[in-house]
């Protein structure tokens, strides 16, 4: 299976290239996000001061974060904190709640706390959120819920990863606003994977890689 597919829907702009086997059990492999399309074409006439006749550029407002994401900020679990393929599982499951955390209040932080500074994962999160930024674009009630660990392998991509980890995740409905065309999208729930590489270092886990992929392409439909 080689195959380009949009994680959690089209709007999200971010794409993750399956190879055989990705995502089979532990979730890894590249992820890649690109920069979200900019239709220039379907922006809106830009308004003219009756003054200066310049144009002038009418932003988006962003919400405050607790309506960005109006849940309990991700906490780690205690059994995070363990060296064991348990301690493995909990903490990719916080990872991924951290994720749609970060997308969210569109902060890198979150997610550099808990990953390799030189992730390719990380630098292509950064390069999304960045851009959310520059274009007063954002998402509301972006949310997993309901995640299920599939289970785990040894090892990685990366030489220090330990574990590998897959687990099957149900996104809340969410609203995406593109802040350069004022357009709004609502996007129904849906099931998908995702999954991260983790290494063990001597304060805890961190994450070296991450993805995610289509549910029913792995699973099929049931």
């Amino acid at each position: 299976m080689n195959e380009a597919w949009g994680l959690v829907s089209g709007s999200l702009k971010l794409f993750v290239v399956l190879g055989a086997g990705a995502l089979a059990l532990s979730g890894c492999g590249t992820a890649a996000i690109p920069e979200p399309q900019r239709q220039e074409d379907s922006l809106p006439a830009a308004a003219t001061s009756e003054v200066t006749d310049e144009p002038t550029t009418v932003r988006a407002t962003v919400p405050p974060h607790d309506v960005l994401y109006p849940y309990p900020v991700p906490e780690m679990p205690p059994e995070a904190y363990e060296h064991s393929v348990l301690g493995a599982q909990a903490f990719t499951v916080y990872f991924l709640q951290t994720f749609a955390y970060a997308m969210s209040i569109r902060d890198t932080r979150p997610l550099e706390e808990i990953m390799l500074p030189d992730s390719e994962f990380l630098g292509q999160c950064v390069e999304l959120i960045d851009w959310l930024n520059e274009t007063d674009s954002y998402y509301v009630g972006y949310y997993f819920e309901d995640m299920v660990v599939n289970g785990s392998l040894d090892g990685g991509n990366h030489p220090d990863a330990e574990y590998g980890t897959q687990v099957t995740v149900y996104v809340a409905e969410y609203t995406y606003v593109n802040g350069e065309t004022g357009e709004e999208e609502v996007l129904p729930p849906e099931r998908v994977l995702g999954g991260a590489e983790i290494a063990w270092r001597d304060d805890g886990w961190v994450v070296t890689g991450g993805a995610f992929g289509s549910y029913e392409d792995v699973y099929g439909d049931g």
